[in-house]
């Protein structure tokens, strides 16, 4: 089901042809004008007017909630929902302070939109996986030495609880599913262009030829990495991190691609400038984990019977491309001297402590290293951090879903937690609020996804539980 009927091929290209010609009109100020001023003495120097305009522009694609369709099938009550959870689903681009935030204030208007409905959903069985994996971590802390680090933890890993539950509070239609991913793809090329216009505006200031950032080693300008001037304009600065998000946005484009509610114009852009962003940033696993997400695509997207050669090529293909991003993130991981010394302590430490692990909040003090505070790799992070229960824990929910979205053939799923794994081995993105929102928001809404109309059994009243009568 389509978002909306688009009335024309030229409303189906507006918003991209927006994106275009302000990138092309940076590049033109990039060869006249020669900046002063940095975007760090423009954002102390006007800091609530910068944090007013941030803000309307990375939220700003909530407004085509308020689009009308051509076949209005929404009730008006949807935008009660709809909209906090669409800034919530954005919020995951941005900083860890906005998104508590605004996942705040969305959990609060959906408990209240729950109430005023009487409707509780029955959850889906991934909830009961998150709840083990939060329990087994948090138990460590009962023989961890820094309890009070252990503590702040705790509360970071909080998501695991709340996302599904504010997932029972609602359900989706296709096209409001639709529509809520939609505005999240938008958001993606807002954030890809914009940092593509910081990009221009900071080597031009800072007198940096365009050609020096296509680099496969690290850059760095006047002793600061490169990607922290590309990246500064959002207060969040590590590349990986956001290039999961925005590779993120590449899986739901390419599959609302297929849905024909984008055109090929605004997805082929997206793709260049994703792929212009990973490359002047040096995000490898980026890179990689682009160039999975591509071939998984295709081979999703395809007509298997009608195509079955060129299947059987992409697949092999696949696999290929797999082995090579394992080789070349081991390689990468062994080469340098910083993660080879996390590697070698963790299995030390392991080996120390096998079956409980040192426990919560020590992994800092285990590794040795009070900078990086985590061995950068979430399986050998979870077992020395919290013994086998969590490294279980862990291994049991990612093997669930994996089997969940194969069997439901959930496409978006399955993609979602390939990409996830491979973020896995070179960082510990369950250590931190950024990869706790991706995984657990993702995995929430990519499962909300309907295949039929959902009705509802029972309510709050009954206290029962409420069940949809098709599976997704």
């Amino acid at each position: 089901m389509r978002i909306f009927v688009m009335r024309s091929k030229l409303q189906n290209i507006i918003f991209p042809l927006i994106c275009l010609t302000l990138l092309c009109l940076g590049l033109l100020l990039y060869w006249l004008l020669t900046p002063t001023v940095s975007i760090t003495d423009i954002r102390d120097k006007y800091e609530v007017l910068y944090d007013i305009v941030y803000y309307i522009i990375v939220f700003s694609p909530v407004l085509l909630l308020f689009i009308p369709n051509k076949i209005e099938t929404d009730k008006q009550t949807d935008f009660f929902f709809l909209v906090p959870l669409s800034a919530m689903i954005i919020s995951t681009l941005l900083t860890v302070r906005v998104f508590l935030n605004v996942s705040n204030v969305c959990f609060a208007i959906l408990i209240i939109y729950g109430i005023i409905n009487r409707k509780l959903y029955r959850p889906k069985p991934y909830m009961w996986f998150f709840i083990a994996y939060f329990l087994c971590l948090s138990v460590s802390i009962f023989w961890s030495n820094d309890k009070e680090y252990g503590l702040s933890l705790i509360r970071r890993q909080l998501t695991w609880l709340t996302m599904p539950l504010a997932f029972c509070l609602f359900r989706l239609t296709m096209e409001q599913w639709n529509r809520v991913l939609f505005i999240f793809f938008r958001a993606c090329m807002v954030f890809v262009v914009c940092s593509l216009l910081a990009w221009l505006y900071t080597a031009k200031q800072l007198d940096v030829p365009l050609e020096t950032f296509f680099t496969t080693t690290k850059l760095h300008i006047k002793g600061t990495d490169c990607f922290e001037h590309i990246y500064l304009w959002t207060s969040y600065i590590h590349p990986s991190y956001n290039a999961l998000g925005l590779i993120i946005g590449l899986i739901g484009g390419l599959y609302l691609l297929r849905q024909k509610v984008v055109g090929h114009a605004e997805t082929i852009l997206y793709m260049v400038c994703l792929l212009v962003l990973l490359l002047i940033t040096q995000s490898r696993i980026g890179v990689l984990m682009y160039g999975t997400t591509v071939v998984m695509s295709i081979m999703y997207f395809i007509p298997k019977k009608k195509y079955q050669y060129l299947y059987m090529a992409l697949l092999l293909l696949l696999g290929v491309s797999a082995a090579v991003c394992w080789f070349v993130i081991h390689t990468a991981f062994s080469l340098d001297p910083s993660r080879q010394h996390l590697f070698h302590t963790a299995i030390e430490q392991i080996r120390l402590h096998p079956i409980l692990g040192v426990g919560l909040g020590e992994l800092p003090q285990a590794i040795q290293n009070e900078t990086l505070r985590n061995p950068h790799n979430q399986f050998l992070g979870d077992w020395l951090q919290s013994g086998l229960p969590a490294l279980i824990s862990l291994l049991a929910m990612l093997i669930y879903l994996l089997y969940n979205a194969i069997r439901s053939r959930n496409g978006l799923l399955l993609m979602l937690l390939i990409v996830m794994i491979f973020f896995m081995q070179i960082e510990m993105p369950f250590y931190l609020i950024k990869g706790i929102a991706y995984f657990t928001v993702f995995v929430c809404f990519f499962s909300a996804r309907p295949t039929e109309t959902t009705t509802v059994l029972s309510n709050l009243v009954s206290r029962q539980w409420c069940s949809p009568t098709a599976s997704w």
